[in-house]
């Protein structure tokens, strides 16, 4: 009898990954709820790095005075970093767009997440069209 291979993508994060989050965070159940916190931790990863460089005005993002994150924000460009939208440069680039046109535009994390996934699919179509069309 044949085994039947399981529906949908494999899991990103490693089971070794997903064990060392049970213990860190106890309260997550979910498979959903792992993969968030996979992507979250990503793109802090990245954000983290810029902050010991030095680079200033991540605030929108990360303002660890107030202990506040845009959780949704980070979520989703940690999203584009594993799908390969995104490098942890192009991560970089955006954090430090989205939180310049923070400071005039007044836009809530949700019409933030919703601009990070519109760059996602124009840069993911630029290069399809780069490569004609061949996948």
């Amino acid at each position: 009898m044949e085994t039947k291979k399981p529906r949908g993508r494999p899991p990103t994060p490693s089971s070794e990954y997903i064990a060392g989050m049970q213990d860190v965070w106890p309260r997550l159940k979910t498979n959903r709820s792992f993969l968030n916190k996979y992507y979250e931790n990503r793109a802090l990863g990245v954000i983290d790095e810029m902050q010991k460089e030095g680079t200033e005005g991540l605030g929108f993002l990360v303002d660890t005075k107030r202990d506040s994150y845009r959780w949704g924000v980070l979520r989703e460009l940690g999203k584009s970093s594993s799908e390969g939208s995104l490098t942890p440069a192009g991560i970089r680039s955006l954090a430090l767009q989205i939180c310049q046109e923070a400071k005039t535009e007044r836009q809530t994390a949700r019409e933030w997440v919703h601009r990070v996934k519109l760059i996602k699919r124009r840069l993911f179509w630029e290069t399809v069209s780069k490569n004609n069309g061949d996948w």
